[in-house]
């Protein structure tokens, strides 16, 4: 993120950022969102902002280079915080922000009324939708990594197929089993949510009979 415009005058205006969206790993990363939290000045959280679904290619990067927050004039005066997050929501993959202030508050008379933001496309272009269905059998890299307390990760599927996801501790223990069914050919997403579980290793095994048996490790950091 790249602030533009971030001094918001009494009677309310408007708060310009650019932001980009880059992949570092090898998966092609569908279906993923980004939202937008902001925090008053106090510590008070307004709710999230924006729900924005787009699709990512492997080691690719996407720009937009004006997304903007209308700031009414009633707001309280002082020094906001919006932080945008990318990732499947609620797990954060990615995450940053910047500060922006505004002045004192006019309640009558204000330029602006309401919070309110623009539409934001992130689109790879013709790339942006492939086939839905993948061509082989995989499971995504967890993301993030280490994690604390969520994570995610996909499993690509290129035909229907019986899918079993367990983890597992360092102690081959099983403390969680996230799919135990039949699955549609597609991508299918999950969260290992590991809030109950100590600091530590875990394993990922996702296994489908006669096709695949892959084990990712995540470590879980306090």
């Amino acid at each position: 993120m790249i602030p533009i415009q971030t001094d918001i005058p009494t009677t309310g205006g408007t708060v310009i950022y650019s932001a980009t969206v880059e992949s570092n790993v090898d998966q092609y990363l569908q279906h993923l969102t980004y939202w937008e939290d902001i925090t008053a000045p106090g510590g008070v959280i307004i709710e999230s902002y924006r729900s924005v679904h787009f699709n990512l290619l492997a080691h690719s990067l996407i720009s937009v280079p004006s997304v903007t927050i209308d700031v009414p004039g009633w707001a309280p005066n002082g020094t906001y915080e919006l932080v945008a997050n990318v990732g499947y929501y609620p797990v954060v993959a990615a995450t940053d922000g910047f500060s922006f202030t505004k002045g004192e508050a006019v309640p009558e008379g204000a330029l602006i009324d309401k919070w309110n933001h623009d539409e934001v496309v992130f689109s790879a272009g013709e790339y942006d939708d492939p086939k839905e269905i993948p061509i082989d059998f995989h499971v995504s890299v967890p993301i993030p990594n280490p994690f604390n307390p969520n994570t995610s990760f996909s499993v690509m599927l290129p035909e229907s197929s019986d899918l079993s996801v367990v983890i597992y501790n360092i102690n081959g223990q099983q403390v969680d089993e996230l799919a135990n069914g039949h699955y549609l050919a597609g991508v299918q997403h999950f969260i290992f949510d590991a809030s109950r579980l100590a600091s530590g290793l875990y394993f990922i095994r996702a296994t489908v009979p006669g096709h695949m048996d892959a084990v990712q490790k995540v470590m879980l950091l306090r």
